[in-house]
């Protein structure tokens, strides 16, 4: 599913396999058109992946050119 940033910008929202034990979470792909380097975010225990601040980083790196990966941990799927 697309979804769209606070600051416009395409977000594409999935999920993938986490482990063959824990099974698939949910992710979020932003990545801009120029990017050159993409970083993986995992949030920490007290927030999940929308959390403000990791929206607002996830923003920050995409007007720099990288492009960020974020997933939920399988304790947060539950």
């Amino acid at each position: 599913m697309d979804t769209t940033s606070s600051e416009g910008r395409p977000v594409l929202e999935t999920r993938f396999l986490a482990t063959p034990e824990k099974g698939e979470v949910s992710a979020l792909l932003k990545c801009p058109e120029d990017a050159t380097a993409l970083l993986v975010l995992g949030h920490g225990a007290g927030a999940g992946m929308r959390h403000k601040n990791l929206e607002a980083l996830a923003d920050g790196l995409a007007r720099r050119g990288i492009g960020t990966f974020r997933y939920q941990f399988p304790f947060m799927e539950r």
